[in-house]
């Protein structure tokens, strides 16, 4: 072997084990377009938060459609939704009750995806320990003062944490998988990603990848911690968003081709980042909405230390489909939950802390 064969060796060796694995292409599937939050010609934009009286406990996450607002909490005794009307503050009851019964549930996620079917609203329920999705009927529920499942599909297959559930048509679905840490030492870290299921039988139709190659620190895979975020999906279906926590970046989901774009600030990290000490790492995205022409995505760009006890925030970033940076907005008074209104294009912000609801004049055109 001659002495440059052996330096050719001893460079790729090198480069191989220094810097393999570190870059975005390494984990992720798609293109990256970047821009800049400090753009000089970003409208910028103040929203005043007009508060709304509701009679009766409300906590959770929250959804609206028209006139209904949704609070969605583990925190409830005998129930996982309260609903109200927001036009009179009048609380229409409590729904999909908890326990081991016929009709009850032991966990379910939030609403991410309230649609009308014959002039009646409906949602999809995921009832993760009994492996079932549920039709909500939700206007006979709020009618007869009582949950109405109209029909109950059991599955088997994947994991128990399909979130973010769309309705596609009678026989399809879209669901978001998060992330998950691996059970075993034989079982790999799972990675975020949407997926199209069967809605009788939840067998996979279509699976839409994000990422790929888990960061390894110290022999141990945190797919999690990395590739976790939020997400929402385009009212007609065809597109999908996750937001990155630990990265200043979003990424778009093309639903008819599988195409991935992460959209990511300038100058910021990069996936070679997450192998560096990643517990104090800043916070980038969190809760995201959108309509379909645009996305709303909490900016919180803070480390650790700097966020608050009592976790709010007050800075969106709002970008288009193709991942343009459109606008930064800064609400007049933080939050923790938002929802924008797919009927109505109105702009909700819960803040628990306080106990108050509001409502934003928000303006996307």
């Amino acid at each position: 072997m001659t002495i440059k064969t052996i330096q050719f060796l001893f460079c790729s060796l090198f480069f191989l084990f220094s810097c393999g694995g570190n870059n975005t292409e390494d984990h992720f599937l798609g293109e990256i377009i970047e821009f800049d939050v400090n753009d000089p010609s970003i409208v910028e934009e103040t929203l005043e938060a007009k508060p709304i009286q509701l009679d009766g406990i409300y906590d959770g996450w929250i959804a609206t459609h028209d006139s209904l607002i949704f609070f969605w909490s583990n925190r409830y005794d005998t129930h996982f939704f309260n609903v109200f009307n927001l036009n009179s503050g009048k609380f229409l009851g409590s729904f999909v009750p908890k326990g081991s019964g016929p009709d009850d549930v032991t966990s379910v996620p939030p609403i991410y995806d309230i649609y009308e079917e014959q002039g009646e609203l409906k949602t999809v329920v995921n009832a993760h320990n009994e492996k079932q999705f549920h039709i909500w009927n939700i206007t006979k529920s709020i009618e007869l003062g009582k949950t109405i499942f109209e029909k109950k599909h059991s599955y088997q297959r994947g994991r128990e944490g399909y979130v973010a559930i769309a309705y596609l048509d009678e026989e399809r679905i879209l669901v978001y998988q998060p992330s998950s840490e691996p059970t075993g030492p034989d079982d790999q870290a799972a990675f975020p990603r949407f997926q199209v299921l069967k809605l009788n039988s939840g067998e996979l139709l279509r699976d839409y990848p994000i990422f790929k190659n888990p960061i390894i620190l110290e022999e141990k895979q945190t797919t999690p911690y990395t590739f976790g975020g939020f997400t929402a999906i385009k009212e007609d279906k065809t597109k999908a968003v996750q937001t990155m926590l630990k990265l200043g970046q979003i990424n778009l989901v093309d639903l008819n081709t599988g195409d991935v774009k992460g959209v990511r600030e300038k100058n910021s990290s990069t996936f070679s980042s997450f192998y560096k000490d990643i517990k104090d790492r800043r916070s980038y995205y969190n809760r995201v909405q959108v309509n379909n022409s645009y996305i709303i995505a909490v900016w919180l760009g803070c480390q650790p230390t700097e966020a608050s006890k009592e976790f709010t925030f007050d800075q969106l970033h709002v970008f288009n489909w193709e991942g343009k940076f459109i606008k930064k907005i800064r609400l007049d008074t933080p939050v923790q939950e938002i929802w924008l209104d797919k009927k109505t294009n109105r702009f909700y912000g819960y803040n628990p802390y306080l106990e108050k609801l509001y409502e934003y004049n928000l303006s996307l055109e």
